[in-house]
C-alpha cells in the first residue's frame, strides 16, 4: 500500500502526531475491489475476503479493539482478532468455561499483528476465571505463531499457567502505565475523529421505512450520511446503493442510547454479510464503512447478521458500573470506545478489517517500539601503568656524632695570649692572683691589728 498525504482536517493532523508518537503510520484506502494476496508483513492491497478458514495472513499492528476503560468477555463468546487494548482491567469470565482466541483466529479476516508483537495490552489487571483460558497468537495459515501480552497490574492466575497459551509469546505484568503507553493518546484521537466526522456535510440521501434503511450515495469518493438511533433500532436491514468504488462511507448517528440489531447488509442489491463467500463486497463494506455514534453513551449491538463496518463510540456511560458498548453479534471492522466494552453472546467473534481512513487504517509498523539495543559498553580504558614507585630515598645517614671536643690543654704557665693559643676566657682559673690577694688581706689585717694595739697602750 502506498502512503498518502496527511489530511487537512484538524483531527487528522492530530492523529498523525499521535501516530508519530506511537510508532504508527497512516495508509490510504484499499486500491482495488479485487484481492491481491500479500505476504505476512504487508497490509492487504485489495479487498479482504469475507471470514473463512485463515490461510493467507496480512499484517496489521494498529489497534483493532480499544476500550478506554475495561474489557469484559463473558457468555460463550469466541474470538477477538487483531490487537486488543484495554486502558483498565481485562476479564475473561466465559460461562460455560472455554478457550478464547486473541490476536489470531481460526475463521476471520487473517489481518493480524506480526508474529511476536503485542496482541493484548491491559492497563490494569488481567483476570482469567477458573476453567477458562486464552490463546494468544495461535498458529494459523502461514502465520508462524506467537503473541505477547502486556499487563500494567497483576495477571491472575499467575503466569505461566495452563490458562495462557501464547504460542511462544511472552507475558509481562506489573508494567504500570508502560503497558499501554503507546496508546496513551488514543482516546483523545477517537474523540477528535468523531467530532470531525460529525461536522462533515451530509452528501447522500437516507430512507428509513418498512424495516429497512437505504443509504443512497452520489458517486463521490467520500459519502456522509446521518441517521438517528431510533431509525437504526426500528430498521434492522441495511442497504447501500450508488456508492463509488473505493469510496469511504461515514454514517453519523445521533442519540444517547442505541439498541442496534441488524439482520441484513446489502450492496447494490446483493446481500454481502455472508461468511465464507470470498470477495463479495463483505470486506469492502467492513473496511470502508464507519458507524459514528456521535452522542451515545450506551450502545448495544446484537442481531443475527455479521455487522459490517467499524464502530466508533467516543462517549462513556455515566454509570461507571455499566458498559458503554455491549455486543453479542459478530462484528467486522474496528471497535473503539473510551468506555467499557462487554462482549457476550454465543460463538460471536470480532474480525479485524482495518478502516481505510486516516488514523484507523492498517499499519505494519509495530505499535510497541522495539526496545533499543543496549549500547555497547565502552571498553574499559587501559588502566594506567602504576608509576614506578620512587626509590626509597636513602635514609640520611646518622650524622656523625660530633667528637667530644678535645679538652683544651692547660696552657703552659707563662704563655701569653697571642702566642698562637686560643684566647683565654673568664672560665679559666689561675691560682696566682688569688694567693696575691690573700697575702694583701693578711698584711692589711696585721697593720690594722698593730694600730689598735698601739692605741690601747697610749690610753693607759
Amino acid at each position: 500500500m502506498t502512503k498518502t498525504a496527511v489530511s487537512s482536517r484538524p483531527w487528522a493532523r492530530l492523529a498523525a502526531l499521535g501516530l508519530a508518537a506511537s510508532g504508527l503510520v497512516a495508509f490510504g484506502a484499499f486500491a482495488s475491489p479485487q484481492i491481491a494476496f500479500a505476504a505476512a508483513g504487508e497490509c492487504a492491497p485489495g479487498e479482504v475476503p469475507s471470514p473463512d478458514s485463515v490461510t493467507n495472513v496480512f499484517t496489521d499492528n494498529n489497534v483493532a479493539v480499544y476500550a478506554g476503560d475495561d474489557l469484559v468477555v463473558a457468555g460463550a463468546s469466541a474470538e477477538l482478532e487483531g490487537l486488543i487494548v484495554a486502558g483498565g482491567d481485562a476479564s475473561f469470565v466465559m460461562d460455560p468455561a472455554r478457550l478464547f482466541n486473541i490476536g489470531t483466529v481460526g475463521v476471520g479476516s487473517g489481518v493480524v499483528p506480526g508474529a511476536g508483537e503485542t496482541m493484548l495490552a491491559v492497563g490494569g489487571d488481567l483476570t482469567i476465571a477458573d476453567g477458562n483460558s486464552i490463546a494468544v497468537g495461535a498458529v494459523v495459515g502461514d502465520f508462524a505463531g506467537g503473541g505477547d501480552v502486556q499487563v500494567g497490574g497483576v495477571a491472575t492466575p499467575t503466569y505461566p499457567s495452563p490458562a495462557y497459551d501464547l504460542s511462544g509469546g511472552e507475558l509481562a505484568e506489573g508494567l504500570g502505565a508502560d503497558a499501554v503507553a503507546p496508546w496513551a493518546d488514543f482516546g483523545t484521537l477517537i474523540s477528535a475523529a468523531s467530532m470531525e466526522y460529525a461536522a462533515e456535510a451530509t452528501t447522500g440521501a437516507t430512507t428509513a421505512e418498512w424495516g429497512r434503511i437505504t443509504f443512497t450515495g452520489t458517486g463521490a469518493d467520500r459519502e456522509v450520511f446521518t441517521v438517528t438511533t431510533d431509525q437504526l433500532t426500528t430498521n434492522p436491514e441495511i442497504a447501500f446503493t450508488g456508492i463509488a468504488a473505493d469510496a469511504t462511507i461515514i454514517v453519523n448517528i445521533t442519540g444517547v442510547t442505541a439498541n442496534w440489531a441488524p439482520t441484513y447488509f446489502e450492496l447494490d442489491g446483493i446481500r454481502v454479510d455472508v461468511v465464507g463467500a470470498g470477495v463479495n463486497g463483505f470486506g469492502y463494506l467492513a473496511s470502508h464503512t464507519l458507524w459514528n455514534f456521535v452522542d451515545a453513551t450506551d450502545v448495544t449491538v446484537g442481531g443475527s447478521s455479521q455487522v459490517l463496518g467499524s464502530i466508533l463510540v467516543p462517549g462513556v456511560n455515566p454509570d461507571a458500573s455499566a458498559p458503554t458498548v455491549t455486543f453479542s453479534a459478530s462484528t467486522n471492522g474496528r471497535m473503539y470506545t473510551n468506555g467499557t466494552i462487554r462482549m457476550e453472546g454465543t460463538g460471536n467473534e470480532h474480525h479485524n478489517y482495518p478502516f481505510v481512513d486516516d488514523v484507523f487504517s492498517c499499519s505494519v509498523v509495530p505499535s510497541t517500539p522495539d526496545q533499543p539495543d543496549n549500547p555497547d559498553q565502552p571498553d574499559n580504558p587501559d588502566q594506567p601503568d602504576n608509576p614506578d614507585q620512587p626509590d626509597n630515598p636513602d635514609q640520611p645517614s646518622q650524622p656523625d656524632q660530633p667528637s667530644q671536643p678535645d679538652q683544651p690543654s692547660q696552657p703552659d704557665q707563662g704563655d701569653k695570649p697571642g702566642d698562637g693559643t686560643l684566647a683565654v676566657t673568664g672560665a679559666e682559673f689561675s691560682p696566682w692572683p688569688a694567693l696575691g690577694g690573700a697575702a694583701a688581706l693578711l698584711g692589711g689585717a696585721a697593720l690594722l691589728l698593730g694600730a689598735r694595739l698601739r692605741g690601747r697602750r697610749a690610753t693607759r
